[in-house]
């Protein structure tokens, strides 16, 4: 689909919500040997990047970045950093608001936002969705 584009999806019941294995739970009264009709209208959509396999970390890019090089080990970094918890809750941080200043390489900030920062490149602003296993103690981002 195109952005602005409005379609009309037909869904045959062998492709829908009604198998008994399918990982989405329906209410009994749900139709599950009907063919389904969907309106759709495609508002907005953006590029997500999984920086690791298991989509423990990803990265959504808000404005692109200035240069192509990426911080590496040992580089200092000045970022500014806000959190939310997965349910959309703003996270009080000792830095919120402020940029902070950390060397790459050094477990300074939590494993996972560090793996997503590396994946940046100078100017570049984005959003970086991290699940707990990523999510390492931090000497600069306490959790």
């Amino acid at each position: 689909m195109l952005k602005g584009e409005v379609a009309v999806l037909k869904m045959k019941p062998e492709l829908h919500y009604g198998e008994d294995d399918c990982p989405v739970s329906v209410s009994d009264s749900f139709p599950k040997d009907a063919e389904l009709n969907f309106e759709i209208e495609l508002i907005e959509f953006s590029k997500i990047m999984a920086v690791t396999e298991d989509l423990g970390i990803l990265k959504k890019v808000i404005n692109e970045a200035q240069s192509w090089e990426n911080p590496r080990d040992l580089y200092e970094v000045k970022a500014r950093v806000s959190a939310k918890a997965g349910d959309g809750q703003p996270l009080q941080l000792p830095t919120t608001g402020e940029p902070i200043m950390f060397t790459f390489g050094k477990s300074e900030v939590p494993k996972g936002l560090q793996m997503g920062i590396g994946t940046m490149s100078r100017g570049e602003k984005a959003v970086i969705y991290v699940t707990s296993q990523y999510l390492s103690q931090s000497p600069l981002i306490p959790l």
